[in-house]
């Protein structure tokens, strides 16, 4: 998760997550909020007072064209400060998001869970980019510390966010319930097959997956009575030693569908 911690506008609570990104402004003087356990706060500084400049050039460009005024010589504009370009002379002027990038990598002041790091010495080398930052952070520091504490996390072919698990699964799933499991794309057999839900002749099979085991184990206890599937399957599976994503137990039900698994 990733929050920016503006002056005057704090948020003061974000929803559980297993790691947060705290960009602090270089205007807010407060101690930073606890959102989570692991929790990587980075303070930035503008550097220079030129760069404060390029920050109000892009609000009063906006201004002018939410006011519908010069838009297309301002949309023009907008995007060379932000994207950077090349002036008469050839040279390349970077724009905002090449800057921030390395204010980020070279003056940011950062914590990890309390612990002062150096961002710079954490990446190893330089980005362009903010996103291939958060990224190689992401990686670098958060997941050792989420496979420490979730062992049984299972790996995906793929790597999910919350911008596509949602998209991710309902086309597997999808594909899946269509029943023709010689039709499934690479794609889904790939992310099946990495959590053991397809048998040597590539049908699915949750014989060997140990979550969905779990799962039909819980349900069997019930011995036919209404299982809170909220409660007793998705809560508990996101606790340690699994912290699995709600999407995914949903997906795993899904498979358990009598319809579409053999056992």
């Amino acid at each position: 998760l990733i929050v920016f911690q503006r002056k005057g506008q704090e948020i003061l609570s974000v929803d559980k997550a297993d790691y947060v990104i705290n960009f602090i402004s270089p205007f807010s003087n407060k101690k930073p909020l606890k959102y989570s356990d692991n929790q990587l706060n980075i303070k930035l500084s503008f550097v220079k007072q030129e760069n404060v400049e390029l920050i109000k050039r892009i609000v009063a460009i906006k201004s002018l064209i939410g006011k519908n005024m010069l838009v297309p010589a301002m949309s023009k504009r907008l995007n060379d400060t932000v994207n950077g370009y090349r002036d008469p002379a050839g040279i390349v002027v970077p724009g905002i998001k090449y800057r921030i990038a390395m204010w980020v990598q070279n003056f940011a002041v950062a914590d990890l869970n309390g612990e002062k790091i150096s961002i710079k010495t954490t990446l190893g080398k330089d980005f362009n980019n903010l996103s291939e930052i958060i990224s190689e952070l992401k990686e670098k520091l958060f997941d050792k510390l989420f496979n420490a504490e979730f062992p049984e996390h299972p790996k995906y072919a793929e790597t999910l966010s919350s911008n596509n698990i949602v998209s991710t699964l309902t086309h597997i799933s999808q594909e899946v319930a269509n029943g023709n499991f010689r039709a499934l794309s690479l794609r889904s057999k790939s992310f099946l097959d990495t959590l053991n839900l397809l048998n040597d002749n590539g049908d699915p099979d949750v014989s060997s997956n140990k979550i969905t085991q779990l799962i039909l184990t819980t349900i069997n206890a019930k011995n036919g009575k209404v299982v809170d599937i909220n409660k007793e399957i998705v809560a508990e599976l996101n606790k340690t030693p699994y912290g699995l994503e709600p999407d995914i137990v949903y997906f795993l039900l899904i498979i358990l569908n009598p319809v579409f698994f053999v056992q």
